[in-house]
């Protein structure tokens, strides 16, 4: 059963990764720099990351996902923070 368990998680968090890529096509951060960001700093970018797998199981699309990221002040901090610190 704990195998089984951890598969599912698995395959969740692959599709997930999926479609959080497809969110940041649409935004103005590369996503391997908010993966890279929130595996070293977690906090708020851990928030958003919580936030896009939320709207990915309740039907979202990537593009209404990245509308209302767009729309929030805090998440657009958060993102200007990881392009400044990314940038090249």
């Amino acid at each position: 059963m704990f195998s089984t368990i951890i598969e599912v998680k698995t395959m969740s968090k692959d599709y997930d990764s999926e479609f959080e890529k497809t969110v940041f096509d649409d935004l103005p951060v590369k996503h391997k720099d908010f993966d890279d960001f929130v595996n070293l700093y977690g906090g708020y970018a851990q928030l958003l990351r919580n936030w896009i797998f939320d709207a990915f199981k309740n039907g979202q699309t990537p593009y209404e996902v990245a509308r209302e990221i767009q729309k929030s002040p805090q998440a657009q901090e958060q993102i200007e923070l990881i392009i400044d610190l990314y940038k090249k």
